[in-house]
């Protein structure tokens, strides 16, 4: 919980920051019934068909956990739980949430190299066809359960 408050104190101050904005409504957009290609690297559920020599090696190399991702995550939760007491003090001072900020942008780096340094191991691993099949998914996954390509009544 205390992970989520400052991203939702930052919603909630760009919200009513662009609430007192006066804004012109777009104009109306018709709805297209061209069937739409999937949204690259979309986030959900994906189901990629490997091979059961790729499940396999996908199982060994993302079944170990990461030591270092264990460490980044309490660091991250650490430095979450510092901005929130910043946040909350009567008086916010700037140089130490600057400080706090930059510590949670940090982490939030390292924890994503070690995610693409799993993945790059993984695809060296892979047989080639299931490499591809990988890299398809995760670039091109199929289109999320309540997109319609046909317009609503």
């Amino acid at each position: 919980m205390v992970r989520h408050s400052f991203a939702l104190a930052l919603m909630a101050f760009s919200g009513l920051a662009l609430a007192a904005t006066p804004t012109a409504q777009p104009a109306p957009v018709a709805k297209s019934t061209v069937a739409r290609a999937p949204l690259p690297l979309a986030p959900g559920p994906r189901r990629i068909a490997l091979s059961p020599e790729g499940r396999t090696i996908a199982q060994k190399i993302l079944g170990t956990p990461d030591p270092r991702a264990a460490q980044i995550q309490k660091d991250a939760a650490e430095s979450r739980q510092e901005i929130a007491r910043i946040v909350a003090s009567p008086v916010i001072d700037i140089d130490k949430f600057e400080l706090a900020l930059r510590r949670d942008e940090a982490l939030t780096t390292q924890m994503l190299a070690v995610k693409n340094d799993r993945m790059l191991t993984l695809l060296r691993a892979l047989p080639p066809v299931d490499r591809k099949a990988f890299l398809d998914t995760l670039v091109n996954p199929s289109r999320p359960q309540n997109t319609s390509t046909t317009p609503a009544p």
